[in-house]
């Protein structure tokens, strides 16, 4: 909807253009079928990249033995509440994260291209918002995955609660489903902290609880203590917060 486009070709880049949005996964898949480097970077059409970003991934990539490197957010852009506290709620989850990784968002990461096609990409399913996970798992078993907390990029977070709960609806959603279809995979630490795994279930079961309170008035009178467990288990979230 913008003029990305004609800077691309202002630049004389290769351009890749698509008929319709055919989702993330299958789009990146293409643009790697159609590279002609080694290395391959992949960031979000909703992130600023600092000016270094390039450099130090590939100086990570000639200091350390590894297949994918990859990086957080630095900050919000916009600076209303919402915007400063979806950044947030990823800073306090992440902070602690160790030098190398089990999975990785893939709104930050580079790899080998080779290996990239090795493992068949990313999932094609268009409206899946759990692609990276899923795919970052799978490689994480099997190649070392640097967590470089010097690559971070700067984030358009949604400004309004409506698109805001949307996303965190899709999210929770595709994760949930993903992990009860690979209960192995559960145990694997990863970028979204272990905890977060429970808090997905259990806001499930909290949809649950607001739907049988249509049909029984007994669901009503569980709602409320489920809702002030699940804010205990934010509590390091609200702390740091206030």
């Amino acid at each position: 909807t913008d003029n990305s486009k004609q800077i691309i070709k202002d630049y004389d880049y290769k351009l890749i253009s698509l008929n319709r949005n055919s989702g993330s996964g299958k789009t990146r898949n293409i643009g790697v079928k159609h590279s002609n480097t080694k290395f391959v970077a992949f960031v979000d059409s909703d992130c600023i990249l600092p000016k270094t970003w390039l450099s130090r991934i590939m100086y990570d990539f000639k200091k350390n033995n590894i297949a994918f490197v990859c990086g957080d957010y630095s900050g919000s852009e916009g600076n209303s509440f919402l915007e400063r506290y979806a950044f947030y709620e990823l800073f306090v989850r992440r902070k602690s994260l160790p030098k190398f990784v089990a999975a990785f968002p893939s709104n930050n990461f580079a790899c080998y291209k080779d290996i990239f096609l090795k493992m068949k990409g990313l999932p094609e399913r268009k409206n899946y918002v759990a692609e990276d996970l899923e795919f970052s798992l799978k490689v994480g078993r099997e190649y070392k995955i640097l967590w470089d907390k010097e690559i971070k990029v700067k984030h358009h977070f949604h400004k309004k609660i409506k698109k805001y709960l949307k996303q965190q609806y899709k999210f929770a959603r595709d994760t949930m489903l993903f992990y009860l279809n690979n209960p192995y995979l559960r145990k694997v630490k990863t970028y979204h902290e272990e905890k977060n795994k429970f808090v997905i279930f259990y806001t499930g079961f909290l949809g649950l609880l607001f739907l049988g309170a249509i049909f029984n008035k007994i669901f009503y009178y569980l709602i409320i203590p489920s809702l002030l467990i699940l804010i205990l288990f934010d509590i390091k979230l609200l702390g740091y917060i206030y």
